[in-house]
């Protein structure tokens, strides 16, 4: 129903006119016009009188007619379909993005273009307003891979357990929220249910933001179904709503707002190439000549530049390569950096470094695999499952601890302990721990005279296996004046810790003195 047809109603029959508008549970725009007679209509609106000697009471056909015109203006239909009203909050963010956020609308408009029509067809197939496409802008400004402090992802910013729930797959392979065209359509899917609950899209558009069961409480708590009165709500929900109306507001007439469009840009399109083997990205955007960086854009729910083993998997190509891609397929398989994975949960005393070298994998793959944050890497909890994944290959600290081709054996020393000693006085005076002196004779803090001790030595090569010797060059230094450790350490790229520890000195140094420079790997 249109506005037009809106009006003619409350000519006819204002009784029914005004229980229709009711129904709506949108605030009345406030314009110039601010009669007496224009209050109370509105009055009448929001606290839903049905008497009709009431409404016929306080009605006057000249006053009627100018509220109608204020508020249901003739081309409001064919700009909308979306619940569009005007008030201050709406007012301060229409401010704001044509102020100090502008670049950042400008911005996000340009780069939604590119998906607004895909987006916009699913959300009407689903019976939904078209325009809450612009919910994905004031989301995530159109952008795949952003991820909120609270781990919500992709365009329309779903957090992991959400996702699931509506069908998105999201393992350590794929993360379907960064697919602009699969998320959209859980979206639109959580959008119904949402509406279907609330039958009020400014409430379905709260409880997308801050969860169903917050809305309901403070429907609960207000006793009012009107989204512009419940005040307990959280102050970003409550900006939320008028957020979306002053993006729809500008997105659909950004010329009169000072913002720049090139209508030009190209939709999101794609062909589809069906494999069951993992493919390189990479390797195939080589083999048909385009940026590998534009074929992962279009296959932006891949975690890595490879499709996912042992599964089926829809690869997006651009229309015009897809024969050529097709014919490439076989050349682009890939090689895949892990045998599988396996779960670890934290313990106490666990760092994600220490973890990474147990299991020969490094840090960086931990957080990429697991999706962490460097915020989140410093904060590990115990009992914190880690997806870790296993390599083909082991890494440089695997080959070190591993791989290494010289064979040691144990020089075994023993000491007699003498009275008046101790596990401390004995370890410094052998050069090795508390720990290790324990750990080698199985015993607790507790020794006592004539105990035989082992001493846990420095290992030795074994001279049956063949042993290329690493020579040092040894090189010194003399102190002139006004020199310093904090120079010297600086000129030959070396640290003051280790300068001292090479020449056995404390930070005292005087002009003349000769100071051995240490080798890079020795101290």
């Amino acid at each position: 129903m249109n506005n037009k047809h809106i009006k003619q109603i409350f000519q006819t029959s204002i009784l029914s006119a005004l229980l229709t508008l009711t129904a709506c549970h949108s605030a009345p725009k406030q314009s110039s016009y601010s009669s007496g007679q224009s209050s109370k209509y509105a009055k009448i609106i929001e606290d839903s009188i049905t008497t009709e000697d009431e409404i016929l009471s306080q009605l006057d056909s000249e006053a009627l007619t100018k509220y109608l015109d204020t508020y249901f203006p003739e081309d409001l239909e064919s700009k909308y379909d979306f619940p569009v009203v005007h008030n201050k909050q709406v007012d301060k963010w229409i401010r704001y993005f044509t102020g100090r956020g502008k670049g950042w609308f400008q911005g996000a408009l340009t780069k939604g273009l590119r998906y607004i029509p895909n987006m916009r067809d699913i959300l009407e197939t689903n019976g939904l307003p078209g325009d809450l496409v612009y919910l994905a802008l004031i989301e995530s400004g159109f952008k795949h891979k952003i991820r909120s402090n609270k781990n919500a992802v992709g365009p329309w910013q779903f957090v992991k357990a959400t996702g699931k729930g509506f069908g998105l797959e999201i393992d350590v392979w794929v993360d379907e929220r960064q697919d602009p065209i699969k998320a959209t359509e859980a979206a639109a899917q959580y959008l119904v249910k949402l509406h279907d609950v609330f039958n009020s899209y400014y409430l379905a558009i709260a409880a997308y933001n801050t969860g169903p069961s917050r809305v309901l409480r403070a429907i609960r708590r207000h006793k009012t179904r009107n989204f512009w009165k419940l005040r307990t709500l959280h102050r970003e929900t409550r900006d939320y709503v008028p957020k979306l109306i002053a993006a729809i507001i500008l997105a659909k007439d950004p010329e009169s707002y000072g913002f720049f469009i090139d209508r030009n840009v190209k939709t999101y399109q794609y062909a589809t190439i069906s494999t069951s083997r993992p493919i390189n990205l990479n390797k195939l955007a080589k083999r048909i000549g385009i940026a590998p960086n534009k074929l992962k854009h279009l296959n932006s729910e891949l975690r890595y530049a490879i499709t996912p083993p042992g599964k089926k998997y829809e690869i997006k190509v651009p229309p015009a390569l897809k024969e050529k891609a097709v014919a490439n397929l076989a050349y682009a398989r890939a090689t895949l950096p892990f045998k599988g994975f396996l779960s670890y949960y934290v313990k106490r005393g666990d760092s994600l470094y220490k973890i990474a070298r147990r299991h020969g994998t490094k840090v960086s793959t931990l957080m990429a695999v697991n999706r962490l944050s460097y915020r989140q890497v410093k904060r590990l909890r115990v009992g914190k499952k880690i997806v870790v994944p296993v390599p083909n290959k082991r890494n440089r600290y695997a080959k070190r601890r591993r791989g290494n081709t010289t064979r040691y054996t144990a020089r075994r020393r023993v000491h007699t302990v003498s009275p008046g000693e101790n596990l401390w006085t004995i370890s410094k005076r052998y050069r090795t721990s508390i720990k290790s002196l324990k750990r080698a004779n199985k015993i607790t803090n507790l020794i006592k005279p004539g105990q035989r001790l082992v001493i846990p030595s420095r290992y030795r090569k074994n001279t049956k296996v063949s042993y290329k010797k690493r020579t040092v060059n040894r090189r010194t230094h003399t102190v002139v004046p006004g020199e310093n450790l904090w120079s010297i350490s600086k000129k030959y790229r070396t640290s003051i810790k280790k300068l001292k520890r090479a020449n056995k000195i404390s930070n005292l140094i005087k002009p003349g003195q000769r100071l051995v420079i240490p080798s890079r790997g020795i101290y």
